[in-house]
C-alpha cells in the first residue's frame, strides 16, 4: 500500500513538472516577440524623449501593397471565427492582386556610361560592289588613287607589269 501511494505521488509530481515546463515554454514563445520589440522600441536606451522621436511612416508605391500591409498587421484576437475566415480570404485576394501588379523601380538604374556623351556616328559609305578599271584591286574599298596604273587605254601587258611591281613593292 505504501508502495502504491509513493508511485502515485511520483507520477503526479512528474505530470505537474511536465505541465509546468510546457506552460512556461509556451508562455515564452507566445511573448518573446513582444518582449524583443518592446526592448527595441524603448526610447530610454537611446536617450530620447517621446517628443524627440517618432517612427517613420511607411509609404507604399502601390495601393494593393498598402492594403495588404494593413490586413497583415491587423489584430485578429478579438474577431469571431467567421470574421477571421473572411479576413484570411481578403488577405489572399490582396496577395493575388499584388502579384498581378508590377511595382516601379525604387531607385533609378545605374548609369554605365560614366558621363561620357556619345556623338552621333555617321554611317559609313556603302562598300563598292564593282571595281573601276583604274582602281588598284589590292586597295579595293580604300579611297586611294594610284596614278601608276594609268587609264583603261594603257595596254594590258603594261597594266600587268605595273600590278606585279605594286605587289612586290608592298610585300617587301
Amino acid at each position: 500500500m505504501y508502495k502504491k501511494a509513493d508511485d502515485a505521488l511520483k507520477c503526479t509530481k512528474t505530470k505537474l513538472r511536465k505541465s509546468a515546463r510546457q506552460e512556461s515554454r509556451q508562455h515564452f514563445f507566445n511573448t518573446i516577440d513582444t518582449i524583443e520589440i518592446n526592448k527595441q522600441l524603448d526610447r530610454s536606451l537611446l536617450d530620447l524623449d517621446d517628443k524627440d522621436w517618432e517612427p517613420k511612416t511607411v509609404e507604399h508605391c502601390l495601393e494593393e501593397r498598402r492594403q495588404l500591409a494593413e490586413l497583415i498587421c491587423k489584430e485578429l484576437s478579438d474577431l469571431r471565427d467567421e470574421a477571421k475566415f473572411d479576413h484570411r480570404i481578403r488577405t489572399v485576394d490582396m496577395l493575388v492582386a499584388l502579384c498581378q501588379k508590377r511595382e516601379p523601380p525604387r531607385r533609378p538604374k545605374p548609369d554605365h556610361t560614366w558621363g561620357i556623351l556619345h556623338e552621333e556616328v555617321s554611317k559609313p559609305a556603302p562598300f563598292p560592289t564593282a571595281c573601276a578599271r583604274t582602281q588598284c584591286i589590292f586597295c579595293f574599298g580604300i579611297q586611294v588613287n594610284h596614278t601608276k596604273f594609268g587609264s583603261a587605254t594603257m595596254p594590258l601587258s603594261t597594266r600587268r607589269g605595273t600590278t606585279w611591281s605594286y605587289i612586290l613593292s608592298t610585300t617587301s
